[in-house]
């Protein structure tokens, strides 16, 4: 996940309009902290808080929301919206049959 965002940067150096400068800083934030409260979910797999998994299931669903946001700029084209719809989208679904009841 932030292998991607990197790679971007260096495609959208020509692409025209602060529009694609906003979605890159947004992909990049979420990249970062996507992979920050997975790596701690990760490393501290027994910690059971709600709100941890809540916390990573938003951040999962927002870099997703990121990179279908990124289609409709050009220069981006499909480069981030493949990867979202076929890894993000069913890794979303389990982590949020994962937050515990109660």
């Amino acid at each position: 996940m932030l292998v991607v965002p990197i790679a971007l940067i260096d495609r959208l150096k020509d692409v025209p309009g602060p529009g694609a400068g906003t979605v890159t800083v947004i992909i990049v934030a979420c990249a970062v902290v996507t992979a920050a409260l997975g790596g701690f979910r990760f490393f501290n797999a027994l910690d059971e808080r709600r709100g941890l998994s809540i916390a990573l299931v938003v951040s999962s669903a927002a870099a997703v929301a990121a990179a279908l946001m990124s289609a409709s700029i050009p220069g981006y084209g499909l480069l981030l919206l493949v990867p979202a719809l076929v890894a993000g989208v069913p890794a979303l679904l389990m982590l949020s049959r994962d937050i515990p009841r109660g």
